[in-house]
């Protein structure tokens, strides 16, 4: 599968596997997995294209920081970080998403961010030593919540923020609210409505500033 797509004035190629639904069928068929391991990455979602858009407009933001993709996916945000001369992290717990996200960033001739394989649960960072996390719509099960706010207390700097866009769905926007028992202040950056696949869907992006 190969997409393409334009922020700002920068084109960029996207390859993955397929799409989700038929790549879940064909390793499902083949292998026994967790709930964890269901393949999300294999698509390239709205969330991503607003969060991509925002740095590649903001790259004054980003440059020079050390930057954390969290859920990375096929790569696309790591690349707008990238562009913005950020010092880019990429993270995933599936192995295999990084694999065509060091595809990506070579057919879009970009050197390649550090790619970690790992679990916001288990952090692999040295505490507080992160500038910025941003993430695409991974709120999407109520149970990461927790984890994910814990992941960003432990590795953030005092100061520091993270930028998460996502559509809004049941329980999703409890999130926000909840981030503030964690000293994260959140703000809502904007909305818009991003189409893909001939579909519109509108996306929220959040900042939340560690003040710790």
């Amino acid at each position: 599968m190969e997409i393409n797509i334009k922020l700002r004035k920068r084109s960029f190629t996207i390859l993955g596997p397929m799409d989700l639904e038929g790549y879940w069928g064909k390793i499902s068929r083949e292998n026994e997995f967790s709930e964890d391991e269901i393949p999300y990455w294999c698509e390239l979602w709205p969330s991503s294209l607003l969060l991509g858009k925002f740095i590649l407009t903001n790259p004054h933001t980003f440059k020079g920081k050390k930057c954390l993709d969290l859920g990375c996916g096929l790569g696309l945000v790591s690349m707008a970080l990238k562009l913005s001369q950020a010092i880019v992290y990429s993270y995933d717990i599936i192995f295999e998403s990084l694999i065509f996200l060091k595809k990506n960033f070579s057919i879009n001739k970009l050197p390649y961010s550090v790619c970690i394989k790992g679990d916001w649960r288990s952090p692999c960072f040295k505490k507080h030593s992160l500038d910025i996390i941003v993430a695409s719509d991974i709120l999407y099960e109520k149970r990461f919540h927790i984890p994910v706010l814990k992941f960003l207390i432990y590795t953030l700097k005092k100061g520091g923020r993270a930028y998460i866009s996502t559509p809004k769905r049941e329980g999703t926007f409890d999130f926000f609210n909840q981030a503030q028992n964690y000293n994260l202040t959140p703000s809502l950056i904007k909305k818009n409505s991003i189409y893909i696949n001939k579909v519109s869907t509108q996306i929220y992006l959040w900042k939340l500033t560690f003040t710790k």
